[in-house]
């Protein structure tokens, strides 16, 4: 198992706690720039929405994926959300308090894990101010 994050904060912690798993992996990675692989499956939570190029970066995913290989994500999908986060997130992004995200709706996040070669197994929400749609997808084998 290899596990990666790009905050390095993130990283120290995970690596903190991955002393008890003898199987893992932990190390600071872009999702676009994988080098390992190919995975059987691949975990991206509350990743998807700040990815500044969300379908090259479902296509490298797919790319390092063995056939019959799956997708798990979850993603707060901001364009879903309440109408005041579009105005709130963008002064605390300039102050530095927020990451840079995209607004991407439910149906826009699906078409692209779709257009990236995925089959759509299973989804549900989660509802909040921002829904997190949780998707489960399948490299066709």
């Amino acid at each position: 198992m290899v596990a990666t994050d790009f905050a390095p904060g993130m990283i120290a912690i995970a690596k903190d706690k991955a002393r008890a798993i003898d199987n893992l992996t932990v190390q600071r990675a872009d999702a676009d720039r994988i080098e390992d692989g190919p995975f059987d499956a691949v975990i991206a939570f509350n990743l998807l929405h700040l990815l500044p190029d969300l379908n090259h970066t479902l296509g490298v995913l797919f790319d390092h994926m063995l056939p019959g290989a799956h997708l798990v994500s979850k993603t707060p999908c901001l364009g879903n959300g309440k109408v005041w986060l579009r105005l709130i997130v963008p002064p605390m992004q300039w102050v530095g308090k927020a990451p840079p995200v995209r607004f991407t709706r439910i149906g826009d996040l699906e078409r692209s894990i779709a257009a990236a070669g995925f089959d759509i197994v299973e989804t549900s929400t989660q509802p909040d101010v921002a829904p997190r749609r949780f998707i489960v997808a399948r490299k066709p084998a």
